[in-house]
């Protein structure tokens, strides 16, 4: 049987799967914006009542050895709820704190430092956790590296 020059065999997709391969995880700038769409909270037992909702959220990072911190804003869409976090790390540790705003308005108050273990990741993150290259996607036009960080415990995937 013969296929249509247009599917190509499976040796010739996983040999440019592998050549499509980087040499390295990517190292992330130190001071970096993006915006996101997410379904929130995935735990089996989920804190909202509406936990299929979408979220729109953005990330605002810096890091520097000797201070760091990651803002982060989430938006549910169905709730209309907006949820602000600082998250900071230096020499002394890290912690978190609560922003009351609102969405594209100022801080109006701060509540915090809340105590805890998360950090800042560094720009080195993906290679520091040991990434995996899984494959590159299109979005929106441009092949975009997708990585995977094992997930504890396992050697067959992540998150």
């Amino acid at each position: 049987m013969s296929y249509p020059r247009s599917i190509p065999d499976g040796w010739s997709l996983d040999q440019q799967w592998k050549d499509s391969k980087p040499t390295a995880p990517p190292t992330l700038p130190s001071t970096w914006s993006a915006s996101f769409l997410l379904s929130p909270f995935g735990d089996s037992i989920s804190p909202l009542a509406n936990f299929s909702q979408i979220a729109i959220g953005t990330i605002e990072y810096s890091y520097t050895d000797a201070f760091s911190g990651m803002r982060v804003r989430l938006y549910n869409t169905q709730d209309l709820l907006h949820f602000d976090f600082l998250f900071v790390s230096n020499a002394d540790g890290a912690a978190w704190y609560w922003l009351d705003s609102k969405p594209n308005g100022p801080v109006k108050n701060v509540y915090g430092p809340f105590a805890t273990t998360l950090q800042v990741p560094a720009p080195t993150f993906f290679a520091d956790k040991n990434a995996d290259w899984g494959n590159a996607y299109p979005l929106m036009g441009i092949d975009c590296d997708h990585f995977v960080i094992p997930t504890p415990d396992t050697t067959d995937h992540g998150s």
